[in-house]
């Protein structure tokens, strides 16, 4: 645990702990008033029989699940971060997305299937018990905004400082800060400031006032180009009298990209970067769902496979899928699987039909393709030539939602490096694109509907899209 805002940390693992132990009774209470009433039979009864190694091992897994969705959802970020509408809408989202983990895992773990009633169930439960919880704990946190005192000092007094010392007030009933003022020289210091700060020391007098003074932190907001030796000089100032000194991380000015501490290779740095968080727990549920959307998928549309393989190779000659390589996370080449629906020289016939292109470039689209086979116009309009691509997903290639992957002569043509973006996540085999009428939408609208994906995306969003293009 971080030394530094230790009441935070505590506080946050400890509404952690509740929110799980919620999820944990909303599901026995689901299943004792749906499952055992059917079931005939008494609660301990039924409870003893549903204890086995298995579904021990489908409990822990989603307990380590549910954090990463409150934690997705901002449900334990600061409380004054959010108002009340939007706790609770959080929390509909993370339950909801918490009903179709359980689904899943039930399905992966090979334990039949859970009732429509015992999900609604656990819905109801789990959404009450958390805005309970919720409730208490801001409660709770309002009390200890006089009883936590964490005294801090900021360092600078231009527009970052005073961003810091608005985020420090916002946050003062989980933190406890109590701001004492700015430290600056008295020609960049401007006086008086909201909040009721002030400048109260000089840089030339900060370790006396130090000295004088309970100060529990320090924050430099100072410009790094003009007072880098200051920052040191502070730093280290603080370093001899054990103060923790915190710097922003916005030390340059970036228009979009989002930043973080991470460790890497055993040193911490500082991380500047765009699309998707790269919080490994995150990460982790998104593969998850991809593996268990891809693997469930292919199981059960193994006999649409069949069919449709048998439907491609009676209409026209060649292999049933076409492969060809397109560029995927960060620019890699792959091979990406459809089932065919051109003939088998299509590629060869491209460059002559490129004048009759009526997509923008470097798309191309014709109404009336003539390597189209006779199939392959309905597999094109109903997207079912994209299903054996649920392969790629299952290998890690490609995701189930995320901007579709660009063949290598699209992917070549793209001129303007922030379209260029998109390659920093992963492709899938749906996105915003194809639920927003693809048909209709511009090369140019089509990049920006990936960028905003991109930008906004969440598992939330994930399972929206899904839902959209079923």
């Amino acid at each position: 645990m971080s030394p530094l805002n230790p009441q935070r940390r505590i506080f946050t693992e400890f509404l952690r702990a509740a929110d799980v132990a919620v999820m944990l009774l909303a599901l026995v209470l689901a299943l004792f008033v749906t499952e055992t009433r059917a079931a005939g039979m008494e609660h301990l009864d039924f409870l003893t029989r549903k204890i086995s190694p298995i579904n021990m091992v489908l409990l822990a897994c989603l307990c380590l699940f549910w954090p990463v969705l409150l934690e997705e959802n901002g449900l334990l970020r600061p409380w004054r971060s959010r108002t009340v509408k939007a706790e609770a809408k959080a929390i509909f989202t993370t339950v909801s997305l918490g009903a179709l983990v359980l689904l899943l895992l039930v399905v992966v773990f090979g334990r039949g299937r859970v009732s429509a009633q015992t999900l609604a169930a656990f819905w109801v439960f789990a959404v009450g018990g958390t805005l309970f919880v919720h409730a208490a704990f801001r409660g709770l946190a309002r009390s200890m905004r006089n009883a936590v005192d964490r005294a801090v000092l900021i360092v600078g007094s231009g527009p970052r400082a005073r961003r810091v010392a608005t985020s420090l007030v916002d946050q003062r009933d989980v933190a406890g800060y109590r701001l004492l003022g700015f430290v600056d020289d008295p020609v960049r210091g401007y006086g008086h400031y909201e909040n009721g700060a002030e400048l109260v020391s000089t840089l030339a007098n900060l370790s006396t006032f130090l000295k004088d003074n309970v100060v529990d932190e320090v924050f430099i907001a100072l410009p790094i180009k003009s007072s880098y030796q200051t920052i040191v000089d502070v730093s280290t100032l603080c370093e001899e009298q054990g103060i923790p000194v915190r710097i922003p991380s916005d030390l340059f000015e970036m228009k979009i990209s989002n930043r973080g501490v991470y460790e890497v290779g055993g040193e911490q740095v500082l991380t500047f970067y765009t699309g998707a968080s790269p919080k490994p727990w995150s990460l982790f549920l998104k593969r998850g769902m991809d593996i268990a959307g891809s693997g469930v998928a292919l199981l059960l549309l193994a006999p649409l496979f069949l069919g449709m393989a048998i439907a491609v190779k009676a209409t026209s000659r060649g292999p049933v899928l076409f492969r060809q390589e397109r560029l995927g996370l960060a620019k890699r080449r792959f091979k990406v699987l459809k089932f065919r629906t051109m003939c088998v020289d299509a590629e060869a016939k491209l460059a002559a039909l490129e004048a009759q292109n009526e997509a923008e470039f470097p798309a191309f689209k014709l109404r009336r393709d003539p390597r189209l086979t006779p199939i392959g116009g309905f597999l094109r309009r109903t997207s079912l030539d994209e299903l054996p691509q649920l392969w790629n997903v299952l290998r890690g290639e490609m995701s189930l939602v995320g901007p579709r992957p660009l063949a290598v002569r699209d992917a070549m043509g793209i001129s303007e490096n922030w379209q260029k973006r998109r390659f920093s996540v992963k492709p899938g085999i749906t996105c915003l694109w194809q639920v927003n009428g693809r048909s209709n939408v511009r090369f140019q609208e089509w990049m920006k509907l990936d960028l905003e994906y991109i930008d906004k995306w969440s598992l939330a969003l994930d399972v929206k899209i899904l839902a959209k293009t079923i």
